[in-house]
C-alpha cells in the first residue's frame, strides 16, 4: 500500500474543497473513482489536522482518517494541501 502520509503526520486541509469534485489518492488506480468532499468536511479547510489512520475501505481503496472529525469521514491525498515532500513512487507501477 503506497500513500503520501503516515499515521501521526500533520497535514493541512485544502481551503478550496468542492463537493462537486472528485478527489483521489496520489497513487490511485485508474478504476478508483475517488471520493467527494461532503459539506461537513468544508469546515476543516485551512486547518492543520493529524492523520490518525490509514486504511483500506470496503472497495480496497486506501483512505485516511483524521483527528479533527473524530475519524468520521474518509479523506484522500488530494483533499490536503501539497507540501514539498518527495514521494518515492515508481510511476511505472501505475501503468
Amino acid at each position: 500500500m503506497r500513500h503520501a502520509y503516515e499515521v501521526g503526520d500533520t497535514v493541512v486541509v485544502r481551503t478550496d474543497l468542492d463537493t462537486y469534485a472528485r478527489y483521489r489518492m496520489a497513487d490511485h488506480d485508474f478504476d478508483d473513482a475517488g471520493c467527494h468532499a461532503v459539506s461537513d468536511m468544508l469546515q476543516y479547510g485551512g486547518c492543520a489536522v493529524k492523520i490518525t489512520e490509514v486504511y483500506r475501505n470496503a472497495s480496497n481503496r486506501t483512505r485516511y482518517r483524521i483527528d479533527a472529525d473524530g475519524g468520521f469521514w474518509a479523506w484522500v491525498d488530494e483533499m490536503f494541501d501539497c507540501d514539498d515532500r518527495e514521494y518515492d513512487i515508481d510511476l511505472s507501477e501505475l501503468f
